[in-house]
């Protein structure tokens, strides 16, 4: 992982219903913030609308292409890389077959691979390890990544596989903990000296946030919260909020970087904002992992 690698940001595609206007002016902001805090590489999820158990906090709003966005903001500061991420389960195989090509075609060499929460219902797509064996195969100067949630059961076992398909690094979601982190990795490094498979690249996602409804969105996301921010009143102020998510990160940036040190693999960070209105609060949060990283 190179050192301008260490650290990417993670924007939103805006909703279909902005302006023009206010979606160059988005591209515009982000752009700059790339350029502010020397950040080359930009994740781009692909939000859908998801069926998870309770209520959701913030109502879903159809998103714009995310991809289109990313080279809106990619017109502005060329040397960014961009990293779509894509449901392969939700296109037929020549649906992905003939996005992959856009893709590249587009010049973007990192693809992230996204499965799907449920289970139970019956996607036409490929499965993550097909997507990543195809990408593999079939356009072999692109990389694929996945996506690893630390306390899922299994999981040591689904980077595995996932590797052995093809997946050369690993985004993981949204951590305010990282004893899951640890087990995991460890067990994979093992597991990976055993098979004699390439330890792949990681790269745990962080996001800040401002007020309880941010929590309570990334906890129905599957984010699993810590005590001091389960704990925090409903009836708590933004700047309280802040200033405890804050807190509860400063320690665990420095435990993800003195655990890297232990592990045959280097651990990268991805700041996201999650809610619009947080991009700057996560320009906040890069500016303290670079301080932390020694950037």
């Amino acid at each position: 992982m190179q050192s301008n690698q260490k650290i990417s940001l993670e924007v939103i595609a805006p909703p279909r219903a902005w302006e023009i206007h206010d979606v160059q002016q988005r591209a515009t902001t982000i752009a700059g913030m790339l350029g502010t805090l020397d950040i080359s590489c930009l994740n781009l999820p692909e939000v859908v609308e998801e069926t998870r158990p309770g209520k959701r906090p913030i109502p879903f709003s159809p998103k714009s292409d995310h991809v289109r966005f990313g080279e809106l903001i990619r017109a502005k500061r060329p040397d960014v890389s961009l990293i779509p991420h894509k449901r392969s389960v939700r296109l037929t195989k020549n649906q992905f077959a003939h996005w992959v090509q856009k893709i590249h075609d587009s010049r973007i060499r990192q693809i992230v691979v996204v499965g799907e929460a449920s289970h139970t219902i019956n996607y036409p797509g490929l499965s993550v390890p097909e997507a990543a064996a195809f990408i593999k195969r079939s356009f072999p100067g692109m990389t694929a990544g996945g996506i690893t949630i630390f306390d899922r059961k299994d999981e040591v076992e689904r980077i595995i596989t996932k590797t052995k398909s093809g997946i050369t690094f690993f985004l993981s979601q949204i951590i305010f903990e990282t004893s899951p982190m640890k087990r995991v990795l460890s067990q994979v490094q093992k597991r990976c000296e055993e098979e004699r498979l390439q330890f792949p690249d990681v790269v745990v996602s962080l996001a800040p946030a401002a007020r309880m409804r941010d929590l309570e969105f990334m906890q129905w996301l599957g984010v699993q919260l810590p005590q001091p921010l389960l704990s925090l009143p409903a009836t708590k102020e933004e700047t309280a909020v802040e200033a405890q998510t804050f807190e509860v990160l400063k320690p665990l940036i420095d435990d993800v970087i003195d655990f890297s040190a232990t592990i045959s693999t280097e651990v990268g960070f991805n700041i996201g904002h999650v809610v619009y209105d947080n991009l700057g609060l996560s320009e906040k949060l890069v500016e303290l992992v670079k301080q932390r990283v020694g950037l």
